[in-house]
């Protein structure tokens, strides 16, 4: 019985051993499938349990000498292993060649073995699609932003391209070979704008464009720039097409300047060209140049002057001159010259900016056109319209002025003489400004809450639920009823318009109506109600349509009236006039169940403190609602404070400890950029709410760069400017200085110390290899694609870590690795002796992410 116990056990261990070592059986139904022109499918079974993973091998050559391998998953074991599992799986190689014979074959392991190889019958990869068409570009715009041009480039095509191909953007400066610049890939599902907007180019330099198509297949590796594809080496699975016709942008005429000689207009400039086809010449009553107020000049190759005869007497034009090629390719345009035919009186504005009841103190705005000729203008303030107690603000250049710290409580009446170098004066007309308040408005009135409203009309800079500007501005109601100062309407819906003025500078021309006939707004303390009419300042017009309308005259908004539709019935027949025009969901949900001809208007009331009812602006706003029932959940700014009512101000916060900081590795960065933090107290321990920021260029006073930034909610005081030599000049000293706002009033401004930018941004450090993935023995193109960023790239420095060799200067160097993965670093230095640093890691799975660094500074 021993024995044959012993030998009953020696039998089981027998079994048990031949079953653990025995190696997993190999795959089964083995298909290979050609997917695209660099992608081919595998499909295999495992019918018997063991396999814990596969590893597969393709090759070129039936593995005499090439060998490339895979593995699934590509790490680690099969889902649920152990114990080892059975079933159907599949495989997909890619970044294959074209027309390409591929061998294939696989096999099972576990963790100590591998089976025997399962083989497929070769299969050979299918063309490439044809190369397409050439795109056309039909439209070149040079746009001149600060000290540098964007150029805006648009193209169309004849063949739409797949989700694997795209466009390859070249650019030749100043008549040299073309440099491959960016690609824009394609996408069918969401396709993008056939746009590129060509950033940061010199104005000394001139230009031209192409565009090339590509087209590619699933799978395929893809390099835009090299449009001689299709390749092997490198590999480069593409189709392109033929360039796209060239577009120009020339060098823009400089030194526009010109005077009047009593005859004439006499311009001249500088021709920086010499290639174009006509000079653009562009002339205006209006600095802003717009379409139904310019006249259209257009002038030979090469000239270099303009005598203009059209004029009148004390008038200014403006000028601005570009040069063009082939019609629709055009530089940026000159400086632009203001001549005028006499000294021109300057035509005053001013504004009420802010008030405050707990100061006692309030802010105007002065502002006037720039008068040509003119060397200086004195502007004053008085309490009486004869000027008799004037008082001088100011002897400047400078076509604008704040009259800051102004006691309440008065009617104020302003000026401005401008003067010339011969001592000929020319006096503005007069504005007065009342400080004597009778009320400070604060909150929110809305205009239709459904699609196509403009939203909220917010009637301070305070806090309203969160929604506050650090630019102060106030609507304030005078003792004698006039009512001046801004109200903001929301533009975050793209369908507001910014500033609604209620001051009488801006009421001139109103569309008065026999019910509303005076434009000034006012507010009559013996019925409480406003009337009048407010303006929407520089209004933008809805998508798709040319002007605001004649009916509805430039952004109007009438405070008091009878409503003008005809036949009126019930609300319900204004509901339905009103559902034909852009802003229909308002009939919907204006509570305003009048009958025909029954007088619409605002009105307050002392004993709540709040305002009631609606405004009307036509066709370009609708309603606007100024009471609780017009407020709307979906816009963020619920009852109460969606009322307009009177309200007081609260103290200033204050703004400390300015720094700005520019990190040295920023300037090797993707996205260089500064950062400027500031430090923020409230004496009401009320939250920052928003802020301005500005860089100004030391000794200078205008801002270089400004930005106001709103709606924060727990008091961010950390600002960073992306990309900072867009906006400011390089090699420059600036000072930044911030102000902040709880929501209610802005503190003053404070700088920082000084800090100066850099020449221009380092080597943009990255690169890329082939084959990827790459394996141990394997020779291994490496191929940097760094972008000089000004200085001028001089050296190439790559570090391999297991390579060999381990480094080189080559641009496209080759190296081997023996161990994977390993790090592979590149330091690109330019000829200013700065230098930048970019490292990946090399794995058997593809390419690790790009970590850049400084690495020296001149």
């Amino acid at each position: 019985m021993r024995v044959l116990k012993i030998s009953l056990f020696l039998v089981l261990f027998l079994i048990f051993f031949s079953e653990a070592s025995a190696e997993p059986a190999f795959p089964t139904y083995f298909a290979v499938t050609p997917q695209s022109a660099c992608a081919i499918n595998l499909n295999w079974d495992q019918s018997t349990p063991g396999a814990y993973y596969f590893e597969y091998f393709y090759s070129t050559d039936n593995f005499v000498r090439d060998s490339t391998p895979g593995r699934v998953p590509p790490v680690g074991n099969l889902p649920g292993v152990p114990p080892a599992v059975t079933g159907n799986f599949t495989a997909t190689t890619t970044n294959l060649f074209q027309n390409t014979e591929y061998w294939y074959r696989i096999r099972a392991c576990d963790s100590t073995s591998c089976s025997q190889f399962t083989t497929s019958p070769s299969k050979i990869t299918p063309s490439l699609p044809g190369a397409p068409s050439a795109p056309n570009i039909n439209s070149v715009a040079a746009v001149q932003r600060g000290r540098v041009q964007d150029v805006d480039l648009t193209w169309a095509t004849s063949t739409q391209p797949s989700n694997y191909g795209g466009f390859s953007i070249f650019r030749s400066t100043d008549g040299g070979a073309p440099q491959f610049i960016n690609s824009l890939p394609f996408n069918r599902k969401n396709p993008p704008p056939l746009f590129w907007r060509d950033l940061g180019l010199s104005l000394g330099s001139s230009y031209s464009h192409y565009v090339i198509q590509y087209e590619s297949a699933i799978g395929c590796t893809v390099i835009p720039s090299n449009v001689s594809g299709p390749t092997t080496s490198p590999n480069n699975q593409a189709v392109f097409s033929v360039p796209s016709n060239t577009v120009y942008v020339l060098r823009g005429p400089t030194n526009l300047d010109g005077s009047f000689n009593d005859v004439t207009i006499n311009l001249t400039w500088t021709d920086n060209s010499g290639n174009e086809d006509n000079f653009g010449v562009w002339k205006s009553t209006d600095p802003a140049f717009p379409s139904v107020n310019r006249t259209e000049l257009s002038l030979p190759a090469n000239t270099e002057n303009l005598s203009d005869s059209a004029w009148t007497d004390n008038t200014t034009y403006y000028y601005k001159v570009r040069a063009c090629k082939s019609g629709s390719s055009c530089s940026v345009f000159s400086n632009t010259h203001a001549v005028s035919t006499g000294l021109a009186n300057p035509v005053l504005s001013a504004s009420v900016l802010s008030a405050s009841d707990t100061s006692g103190i309030g802010k105007v705005y002065l502002s006037w056109p720039g008068v040509p000729g003119a060397t200086s203008y004195k502007a004053e303030r008085a309490t009486s319209t004869d000027f008799s107690n004037a008082v001088v603000l100011a002897n400047q250049s400078a076509d604008f002025y704040y009259d800051q710290n102004i006691s309440l409580g008065e009617v104020y009446y302003y000026r401005v003489e401008a003067s010339d170098a011969g001592g000929q004066t020319a006096r503005s007309n007069i504005e007065d400004v009342h400080l004597n308040y009778l009320y400070i408005l604060q909150g929110v009135a809305f205009a239709n809450a459904g699609e196509g409203g403009i939203g909220w009309i917010k009637f301070s800079s305070a806090d309203e639920n969160g929604v506050a500007s650090a630019i102060d501005y106030n609507v304030l109601i005078a003792k004698d009823g006039v009512v001046s100062g801004m109200a903001w309407a929301s533009i975050e819906n793209g369908r507001g318009y910014g500033w609604l003025s209620f001051s009488k500078s801006d009421s001139v021309g109103c569309p008065a109506t026999p019910s509303n006939p005076n434009c000034e707004a006012r507010f009559s303390t013996s019925t409480n109600e406003l009337s009048g009419w407010a303006r929407f300042y520089y209004p933008q017009v809805r998508a798709g349509e040319s002007s605001w309308g004649a009916v509805d005259a430039p952004g109007w908004v009438s405070l008091k009236g009878v409503p003008q539709f005809a036949a009126l019935a019930p609300f319900s027949k204004i509901a339905s006039l009103i559902e034909v025009t852009p802003f229909a969901p308002l009939a919907s949900i204006i509570n305003f169940a009048s009958a025909a001809g029954t007088p619409y208007g605002v009105r307050y009331n002392p004993s709540t403190g709040k305002f009631s009812g609606q405004a009307w602006g036509g066709n370009v706003t609708g309603w606007i609602g100024f009471s609780d029932a017009e407020c709307d959940a979906d816009n963020n700014i619920a009852a109460p404070v969606c009322t307009v009512r009177v309200t007081s101000f609260n103290q200033s916060p204050t703004v400390s400890n300015v720094i700005i900081e520019g990190p040295p590795e920023s300037w090797c960065a993707a996205d260089p950029f500064y950062r400027v933090r500031w430090d923020y107290s409230d004496p009401e321990s009320v939250s920052q709410q928003a802020f301005d920021i500005q860089f100004i260029e030391l000794g200078g006073g205008t801002a270089a760069f400004s930005e106001s930034v709103t709606g924060l909610d727990g008091g961010q005081q950390l600002y960073r400017l992306n990309d900072p030599l867009t906006e400011l000049a390089a090699l420059t000293t600036y000072k930044t200085r911030v102000r902040a706002s709880d929501g209610n009033s802005s503190s003053t401004w404070s700088e920082s110390a000084a800090t100066t930018t850099p020449t221009y941004y380092y080597p943009l450090v990255d690169f890329g290899w082939t084959p990827m993935p790459t394996t141990t023995g394997t020779v291994t193109t490496f191929m940097s694609s760094s972008t000089d960023r000004g200085g001028g790239i001089s050296s190439y420095d790559w570090q391999f870590q297991f390579g060999s060799p381990s480094q080189s200067a080559n641009p496209a160097p080759q190296t081997v690795f023996s161990r994977l993965p390993a790090d592979a670093s590149l330091t690109v230095t330019d000829s200013g002796n700065n230098s930048c640093i970019g490292t990946r890691t090399v794995s058997g799975t593809g390419s690790g992410s790009l970590k850049r660094r400084i690495f020296r500074e001149r």
